[in-house]
């Protein structure tokens, strides 16, 4: 049998798919199918993908949480995609990226977390919840830690 590319409807089923490996490959691969292309990003929600994106988010697997994030990142970019940020809020992304970015040590899924929700908070449908559910942490790991404010100094030199 010769070598082909999956289609969209084989990417997503791969997603939920037993190995590892394959659900790491399949979230990378639609990563790039999506990257431009509001047509991959509409039949994506269509066929439940972002569902299988948003549980992959909860994986031990860091390479898995990481592509996963960088499809949902691709899938919610653009205006013309606010059917795919509503999708998201209401497959339960938004706790699902915030729990992500508060359990994670690793900087570069904390980059892709901070991508997807910015994305997503260009929907006025969103800007709320992700001000609500994820200020505080957004504030004390990704600002903080990147500003070079060190908040114990500054409890030492002004207590309360």
């Amino acid at each position: 049998q010769r070598w082909r590319d999956p289609d969209l409807e084989e990417v997503i089923e791969y997603l939920t798919h037993t190995s590892d490996v394959i659900k790491e490959n399949a979230a990378a691969y639609l990563q790039h199918l999506c990257y431009n292309d509001d047509n991959i990003k509409s039949k994506t929600r269509s066929l439940n993908g972002i569902t299988y994106l948003v549980t992959l988010l909860n994986h031990d697997k860091v390479e898995i949480q990481k592509n996963a994030c960088g499809a949902l990142r691709n899938l919610c970019y653009g205006k013309r995609n606010d059917e795919n940020k509503i999708e998201l809020k209401n497959r339960g992304g938004i706790p699902a990226l915030i729990h992500l970015l508060r359990r994670t040590q690793y900087e570069d899924v904390r980059e892709s977390v901070t991508a997807v929700l910015w994305n997503a908070s260009s929907s006025l449908h969103l800007k709320g919840q992700i001000l609500d559910e994820g200020l505080n942490v957004l504030v004390k790991n990704i600002i903080i830690p990147f500003s070079g404010w060190d908040a114990d100094i500054n409890r030492r030199l002004n207590p309360q």
